[in-house]
Order: structure tokens, then C-alpha cells, then sequence
């Protein structure tokens, strides 16, 4: 009996101590983060696998193990009832006090970043200025490559159709001219 309890309380505390593990073992309850570069615990208000699910209504809190005692619209996966929903985009829970936990942002933390974490904030999402720049440099690179390879083609076509036809006319021309003086 001791010894099952013992490997119990064992396997409960490697489970449930997210910075026991290394990266590839870092799954479920747990998230890998880039900036502190260790595996670690869910943050308050999310579970599951990579810590991407909010709590579900009426669970919140850390480990998703408080339980809300309001509507679901005032149940925030954080911090459990609040009574207003008017937060500033980026801010939940009593007071707006608690700021979105990666990778959630904006209104009542409902949009998800698709970024690293270090370029997601919690207002905002992520940062698409560079993501802009990237877009407008990789659509002058597609035009500039069209205009090109349409240049090179017509080039080709001079080059493969039409030089060898005036050489040859030229030949013809002189070879007539030749034998009508001959």
C-alpha cells in the first residue's frame, strides 16, 4: 500500500510539473515557452493540449478547478464572474485587471495569435508591421519577376521566329536577284 502511494504521489507531481520536462515531452496541461525557454504549467484559465483551451464555462482559474457561480457571458476563464463586460480590448477579470495570456488577445481575449509569442500582444495580436513591409517587398518581387520573364519571352520569340525568317528572306532576295542578273 505504501509503495503505491508513494509511486502515485510520484507520477502526480512529474504530471502536473510542467518544468520537468523537456521540450518534446512538453504536452498536455503544459506549453512550451520560447522566451523562457522551459516547459511550463498552463496559464490561468487554460488547459489542455499546448494550453491553447480556455477553461470551459463554468470552470476557471488555474487547472481550469474553480467553478463560476454567474452566467456564462460573466464567467471569464481567468478570473471567474465579473460584472461588467465592458474591458478594454487586451484586459478581463474584476477591475479589467488581468491582461490576455499568450497567445490570446483583444476583446475578452477571444482572438488567438498565430505568431510567436514574443510578437503577440495581448491588445492588439500580432505585430504585422514587419509582416506588412514582408508582403508589399514579396509583391513587388512577383510583379517585377512577371514583367521580367514576360520580357525574356518576347525576347525568345525575336530571337527564335523572326531573325531566322529575315536571314532567310534576305538569302531569298539575294539569291533571286542573283539569278534574274545571271
Amino acid at each position: 500500500m505504501f509503495i503505491f502511494l508513494l509511486s502515485w504521489r510520484t507520477m502526480f507531481i512529474a504530471t502536473f510539473q510542467c518544468d520537468r520536462h523537456l521540450e518534446e515531452n512538453c504536452q498536455v496541461d503544459c506549453f512550451w515557452s520560447k522566451v523562457e525557454n522551459r516547459c511550463t504549467d498552463c496559464a490561468i484559465g487554460y488547459q489542455g493540449p499546448k494550453c491553447t483551451l480556455p477553461c470551459r464555462y463554468p470552470n476557471y482559474g488555474r487547472g481550469c478547478q474553480q467553478k463560476c457561480d454567474c452566467g456564462s457571458k460573466n464567467c471569464n476563464p481567468l478570473s471567474g464572474c465579473f460584472e461588467s463586460p465592458e474591458c478594454e480590448a487586451g484586459f478581463i477579470g474584476p477591475n479589467c485587471s488581468h491582461h490576455c495570456i499568450y497567445p490570446h488577445h483583444g476583446k475578452e481575449c477571444k482572438h488567438t495569435c498565430h505568431c510567436d509569442e514574443r510578437i503577440c500582444n495581448h491588445v492588439t495580436g500580432c505585430y504585422f508591421n514587419e509582416k506588412k513591409e514582408t508582403g508589399k517587398y514579396d509583391q513587388f518581387f512577383v510583379i517585377g519577376i512577371s514583367i521580367g520573364s514576360g520580357i525574356l519571352i518576347m525576347v525568345v520569340i525575336f530571337v527564335v521566329i523572326l531573325l531566322p525568317r529575315r536571314r532567310s528572306s534576305h538569302r531569298e532576295d539575294g539569291n533571286h536577284v542573283e539569278h534574274s542578273v545571271a
